[in-house]
């Protein structure tokens, strides 16, 4: 069960070991969801993404993620859709592949998004 405004762990993945910030490393990978920030559900749908470096390790991270009131994404979003078209500010706070049983979110604020752990794997 996934609850509103609750951090969740969630596998993602990266490329360059020295990156900070999660802000440009997953924009737009497909980006069938909107132009934001891609984090999956299960890691096996992320070790698909990465690349070997040259001594053949791949990484990814494990990641909490503030996804809050979601709702399907689609392509060409660079920000979550309003929740009503009476109030043009009250947004959701991210969107997902399919909201009864979500297996990619995706944010569009990097302060929603923390990388914990670096998983480095052959």
């Amino acid at each position: 069960p996934w609850h509103s405004g609750v951090p969740i762990d969630i596998f993602i993945i990266t490329t360059p070991l020295d990156r900070n910030q999660v802000s440009s490393l997953f924009c737009s990978v497909g980006a069938a969801y909107g132009n934001g920030s891609y984090f999956a559900v299960n890691s096996s749908y992320s070790q698909g993404y990465a690349k070997p470096d040259t001594r053949q390790h791949k990484r990814m991270y494990l990641a909490m993620v503030l996804v809050g009131d979601f709702t399907t994404g689609r392509a060409g979003m660079i920000t979550p859709p309003t929740k009503s078209s009476s109030n043009a500010t009250d947004l959701y706070d991210s969107v997902a592949d399919n909201n009864a049983n979500p297996t990619i979110f995706v944010v569009f604020n990097d302060i929603q998004a923390y990388p914990e752990y670096l998983i480095t794997f052959a």
